[in-house]
């Protein structure tokens, strides 16, 4: 019986990096670590073993590393661990999101990779406009066409940056958690009022930007939220209709599908 094959998809962010199990293009498991750019290849390989082992699987089960990266020192150390202990190069979806997505960008190359990943999936979801709201390091939004063109967007600081700022600039603020309930608008001491101007002003930030948006491009644009902060961020926001969380590690793996599939047509690996 044929062994079954996994794909690794890595979603690397200046934070945070997104760790993909994935299954004949579905995503069996995931896992959250922090970007590091000091690990070695060999800690890298340490670290992803340790993961696979939790589902019961070893580095020799992985038939390909996907990269997505907007940190090269990141995406370069990933990609010595899977030479190195996977005996094949990653694949970097970056030249497959630029054949994939047509860029109606003045300054094509300014586009980073993970907001590219983004767009193709959104489109493969909706098949129409769309402004795909990440709220990760940084909020970004991105505006797709009814065509699926690639338009721009915008971006925005991230929450847990807006809440660092203001616990290390300033004297008496102090750093504040996520409340586990719904936070009051009017917040009642110095943490509510911190969670109520993050949750609340972030919320009516990302209302008010898709709007002006959807005024400047196409006001039947469907507002999918994505990244680590769209569970935390949704219930404060009247504008989405959609959080897909996993939307990069979808992207990823149409990138990826489309490029299997050529190239089994070609009768070479990925």
């Amino acid at each position: 019986m044929k062994k079954t094959q996994y794909i690794v998809c890595l979603d690397i962010g200046n934070t945070h990096t997104s760790v993909g199990l994935c299954r004949e293009m579905d995503i069996a498991a995931s896992w959250d670590l922090a970007t590091d750019t000091s690990l070695t290849a060999d800690q890298l390989a340490l670290t992803l073993k340790g993961l696979l082992e939790l589902e019961g699987l070893a580095l020799n089960d992985v038939s390909d590393l996907v990269i997505s990266s907007v940190v090269p020192a990141a995406a370069a150390s990933w990609q010595a661990m899977s030479r190195r202990h996977l005996g094949r190069p990653a694949v970097d979806v970056h030249p497959m999101a630029l054949e994939a997505v047509a860029i109606k960008y003045p300054r094509p190359f300014e586009v980073g990779t993970d907001r590219l990943v983004n767009a193709a999936a959104a489109w493969h979801r909706l098949k129409g406009p769309a402004i795909v709201v990440d709220l990760g390091t940084a909020t970004t939004f991105d505006c797709i066409s009814k065509r699926g063109e690639y338009l721009g967007g915008a971006i925005a600081p991230g929450m847990l940056s807006a809440m660092r700022c203001l616990s290390t600039s300033t004297a008496r603020l102090p750093a504040v958690s996520f409340p586990e309930e719904r936070a009051k608008a009017l917040g009642s001491s110095t943490v509510s009022a911190i969670q109520s101007g993050l949750l609340h002003g972030f919320g009516s930030m990302v209302d008010g930007l898709t709007d002006r948006l959807k005024g400047e491009f196409d006001r039947s644009a469907a507002v999918i939220a994505t990244g680590g902060l769209a569970g935390v961020l949704a219930p404060y926001c009247n504008c989405l209709d959609e959080v897909a969380e996993d939307l990069a590690m979808e992207g990823m793996l149409l990138l990826y599908g489309m490029k299997a599939k050529r190239a089994k047509e070609a009768g070479s690996r990925p």
